[in-house]
């Protein structure tokens, strides 16, 4: 039966005033603020310590550090709070599927290795920075072993949202305190990995002590089954990373560094703004995946209501940065990075669009089981990148990445409408 206007009003402020909801979106939020505040504080300091070329440098090697800890992380974490939901009040079956995704990230540990070691020594950008490459892995591990997963799916967000505070805030203290030169450059990489490990390790601690993890190698086949069934989601993580990291990977392969600095110090920029809307979508996933099959009236309020919230607030950012690009890069990145300019207003274009895509994708394709679908379209996006930034890129410099990366996320967006009003998933 169809709900009248005053129903759906009363389920709508059921749905946000209730309490998990808040909570985790307000430990969200707190969380999202530092992250927000911390490139506010170390950017303006690097950019400017560093210089452009040692920051490019930089900037080239935290984005391999986020492929690497994808690779790793294999997108278990968005699948695990889908299955750790189900089996949230069964702690047997909770350390179960928690061991079961640490033993299959070692696995994909041995993998990065394998991979990495050999292009260390062949790769130039690798071979003369092997330091950065050493403390980029390090990182790499850190990131990829969080059980964020397990605090989402049994509701304790906050206490975890509190422990990386509390490390992020060591780690960035240190960085303005000892990193006072370009040459010290990979100690940025070195404490944010270091603290970001020291995290990792007590969250998992605090896993085992409430679940009981049984034995890691007892659970080698259940590990393969869990590589197995979290494919969709990898594949489709992996490319969210690699087009969202792909420009900065692909201009400090192939330009130079000069050219990575002015474009790095944008993307950091425009990240950093783009991180605002993250928590509206992390706190909404975990009931949007519950109530996709279970209370589908219930789910369609809750989709109409954030994906109105969420453009909304995506256009008036863009409109802010495009308005105050020359500001934010004068105050943000200082006057030794003018060229940024064109490129942030460039990429403040893709802010809405950004913003969509990822509504589209953990509001209709996860819940429902299409991540294939995803995967398809962040191909198309992946291979405008390779083929505009090649291109563009060698000609227009940071310019013409920029205009690649809003062309990419323009494609990703009409794909994926396309693909899901053909299906008949959008209402």
């Amino acid at each position: 039966m169809e709900k009248t206007g005053v129903e759906v009003g009363k389920l709508r402020l059921k749905f946000w005033s209730t309490g998990a909801v808040v909570r985790d979106a307000i430990s969200l939020y707190a969380l999202l603020l530092f992250n927000f505040v911390i490139p506010l504080i170390t950017l303006p300091y690097l950019s400017r310590v560093l210089g452009p070329q040692v920051f490019g440098l930089l900037t080239f090697f935290q984005a391999f550090a986020l492929w690497a800890s994808v690779v790793i992380e294999y997108g278990l974490n968005l699948w695990g709070v889908r299955e750790g939901g189900k089996a949230r009040e069964d702690s047997a079956e909770l350390g179960r599927l928690a061991a079961g995704i640490l033993a299959a990230r070692l696995v994909l540990l041995a993998g990065v290795l394998t991979i990495s070691i050999p292009v260390a020594f062949f790769i130039p950008i690798f071979k003369d920075n092997l330091v950065y490459v050493i403390w980029s892995l390090i990182q790499a591990i850190a990131f990829g072993f969080s059980p964020f997963w397990y605090f989402q799916s049994t509701g304790k967000i906050t206490q975890a949202v509190a422990l990386e505070f509390c490390f992020r805030l060591i780690a960035t203290t240190m960085v303005l305190l000892f990193v006072d030169a370009p040459q010290k450059g990979w100690l940025v990489l070195a404490l944010q990995g270091g603290f970001g490990m020291v995290t990792t390790l007590i969250q998992l601690a605090w896993v085992h002590r409430e679940v009981k993890l049984p034995i890691l190698f007892s659970l080698f086949g259940l590990s393969l089954q869990i590589l197995a069934k979290g494919r969709g989601v990898f594949l489709l993580r992996l490319l969210q990373v690699i087009y969202s990291s792909n420009p900065v990977f692909l201009l400090g392969i192939t330009a130079d560094p000069l050219v990575l600095g002015y474009y790095g110090g944008a993307d950091k920029l425009y990240k950093a703004l783009l991180s605002v809307l993250t928590p509206v979508v992390q706190a909404v996933y975990p009931r949007v995946a519950d109530f996709t099959y279970s209370n589908p009236g219930k789910n369609h309020v809750i989709l109409r209501q954030t994906k109105w919230l969420l453009g909304m607030a995506s256009f008036v950012l863009a409109g802010i940065v495009l308005a105050n690009a020359h500001l934010l890069i004068a105050v943000f990145l200082g006057h030794a990075y003018m060229p940024s300019i064109a490129i942030l207003r460039i990429l403040s274009l893709s802010i809405p669009l950004n913003a969509f895509n990822s509504a589209l994708m953990m509001f209709h394709l996860l819940p429902h089981g299409m991540e294939v679908m995803g995967v398809r379209a962040l191909l198309l996006g992946v291979v405008v990148h390779v083929i505009g930034i090649l291109g563009l890129g060698s000609l227009y410099a940071g310019v013409g990445a920029a205009c690649t990366v809003v062309s990419a996320e323009l494609l990703v967006f009409t794909t994926l409408w396309l693909c899901l009003i053909k299906r008949r998933c959008m209402r």
